[in-house]
């Protein structure tokens, strides 16, 4: 027992010298990492500040903007004053100045205590960009806005740039801001709203906006613009869509967009498939789907599936001239009621439908295409059901899914 007992006590005393020896570089290490973290702090925050001074002093007096910085603990002081940006960080035993230059005269200051704060900056009238803390009771104002004055017919985006970070609104009767319903994209300066393309005529738009103090726009400020048909518009191709019609509801995720264009002067180089969506899954859904193999003054067609949401679209087509003029379709609305991972059932009706026929009929027997198909057979009337087209009737699958598909 006494050989064991004092074999215990030699293991405990070889650990315990192993721990000694470990434990101060384990504190050396965590202290290590952690000054390298203020360090990174500390330079993040002076840079981050002395950039944003140099935009807004760039977009001229009026303009603010805010940025989140996080200070470490450790800093001794801070310095707003010149052109420069400046904190003082106790580490490694001694004091580390970290600044940054900015391109114009600053005032104001940063925080010294631990944590992380929302700065705010504002161009001034005298040329100085002041930063720090300051009670912001100024609703932002609509710098710039577009588009304005007479165009020639096209996609539209509507675009407003604001004095400040900002959420902006917009329709098309002036009201609150609260009751406007249509959100331009962007948080900062820059806010746009993709609006597509639009026929002749005049618009207006009424745009407000709030700050990131709530603070909130009391008037209006207006889009406005007209459409025209240039002089150069009878050289352009004439799109017309021939289907879905505008405002359809359609039950399968496989939509066939169909349509006709002719060239006065030129051939078709090729068209392209514009759409539009909200899913009701949330996001945004933005397609765009080429056509390059035309057939003037005959029905084309372009086929896509869609998740289950609202969309609008349009064709845009463009010649093969040396101009290469191009011409945009009126817009039309689909509303897809079908998710594209939903099973599809292969029924005389549901795959009519799928195929982009509005109605069917299943036949059972000979002749299975009868005059509910319209023969004898035009381009306007199919038979379906993996079949082949005949004169008398359809061949191939079971009798019972065979299928007569009506346009």
């Amino acid at each position: 027992m006494g050989i064991k007992g004092q074999s215990s006590i030699e293991y405990v005393i070889i650990v315990g010298l192993i721990l000694v020896a470990l434990i101060p570089l384990f504190i050396y290490s965590i202290n290590k990492v952690n000054s390298e973290i203020k360090i990174n702090q500390a330079d993040d925050a002076v840079t981050s500040v002395a950039n944003a001074a140099n935009i807004v002093y760039s977009l001229g007096p009026g303009t603010k903007r805010f940025v989140q910085i996080t200070i470490p603990s450790g800093v001794v002081s801070s310095l707003v004053n010149g052109t420069i940006v400046q904190l003082l960080l106790h580490i490694y035993g001694s004091t580390s100045d970290f600044y940054a230059t900015t391109i114009a005269p600053v005032s104001g200051s940063l925080p010294i205590d631990k944590g992380t704060y929302t700065i705010a900056l504002e161009s001034l009238e005298d040329g100085t960009v002041r930063i720090g803390s300051y009670n912001d009771t100024t609703p932002p104002t609509v710098t710039s806005k577009s588009p304005n004055g007479t165009l020639e017919v096209q996609e539209i985006t509507l675009r407003a740039t604001t004095n400040e970070n900002a959420h902006c609104r917009y329709s098309t009767t002036d009201a609150t801001y609260s009751s406007m319903s249509n959100d331009f994209t962007g948080e900062l300066q820059t806010h746009e709203f993709f609006i597509g393309s639009q026929s002749v005529g005049n618009y207006t738009y009424y745009v407000r906006c709030k700050d990131t103090s709530n603070n909130l726009m009391q008037a209006s400020a207006i889009i406005s613009y007209t459409l025209i048909v240039n002089s150069s518009s009878n050289q352009k191709p004439l799109v017309l869509l021939e289907g879905p019609t505008n405002n359809t509801v359609s039950n399968f995720a496989l939509v066939k967009f169909t349509y006709n264009v002719s060239s006065p002067i030129a051939g078709i180089a090729s068209c392209t498939l514009r759409l539009i969506g909200i899913p009701d899954g949330g996001g945004s859904s933005d397609q765009s789907i080429i056509d390059s193999s035309i057939v003037e003054n005959t029905s084309q067609s372009l086929s896509t599936s869609l998740a289950k949401g609202n969309y609008t679209w349009w064709i845009n087509c463009t010649d093969n001239s040396a101009a290469q003029n191009s011409n945009v379709s009126q817009t039309r609305a689909i509303r897809v009621n079908a998710s594209q991972d939903e099973s599809f059932i292969i029924s005389c009706l549901g795959w009519c439908g799928y195929n982009g026929f509005s109605n069917g009929v299943c036949e059972n027997s000979i002749p299975k295409c009868n005059n509910n198909c319209g023969l004898p057979y035009s381009a306007s009337h199919n038979c379906y059901a993996g079949s082949t087209v005949s004169s008398d009737f359809c061949t191939g699958g079971p009798e019972s899914d065979t299928c007569c598909c009506v346009a």
